[in-house]
């Protein structure tokens, strides 16, 4: 399940079972969380309609194991549908999703085209460049030439953070920095 985040990997291991009760033990036991993030994410579920509570079984504390949770709760899938493009979309638009494979593919290549990073990711080439003239906008990549293939680019950073920029702060430190140096 690489590539999906806690949620998502839930989401599908509760879309891949055929049974219709959903214990807590069994989320844990077959993704590894903890409890309390496991908690965290059924509750999410049952909030959107996709799960309904039906019971919550209490264990009895052992006093030799403080953090042993005390409460399990059942629940019942409904919308199994719902969870399943929960699964394949989970963002409002995906778009943050799209610029993460980019933004993987420009720090690989450090040299390229939209073309080659289209290629790479398999999305549509003018998400890709709008996303490189963002970058380009907040000088962290620069146009060093053209082909019949398209511009060229190269990554300016020397070593590239692995989470992807978040434009909006790259701007305020860009903003701050200006300030700084009118002074």
């Amino acid at each position: 399940m690489s590539g999906l985040n806690k949620t998502q990997q839930v989401a599908k291991l509760i879309c891949d079972w055929r049974g219709f009760k959903v214990k807590i033990e069994w989320v844990m036991e077959e993704t590894g969380f903890e409890h309390k993030t496991t908690i965290r994410i059924l509750r999410k579920f049952e909030k959107k309609g996709y799960l309904q509570f039906l019971e919550e079984k209490v264990k009895l504390s052992r006093p030799w194991c403080k953090n042993f949770p005390k409460k399990f709760p059942v629940w019942e899938t409904v919308d199994r549908e719902g969870l399943r493009e929960f699964v394949e979309c989970p963002g409002k638009n995906g778009k943050g999703q799209l610029r993460d494979k980019i933004w993987k593919a420009i720090r690989i290549k450090r040299n390229f085209t939209a073309r080659e990073i289209e290629a790479l990711c398999e999305i549509d080439i003018l998400t890709i460049v709008d996303y490189i003239y963002a970058l380009k906008k907040h000088d962290l990549v620069r146009e060093t030439g053209r082909s019949r293939e398209g511009k060229h680019w190269q990554l300016k950073i020397v070593n590239p953070q692995v989470k992807r920029p978040q434009l909006s702060e790259v701007k305020k430190k860009a903003a701050k920095k200006k300030k700084g140096d009118q002074q």
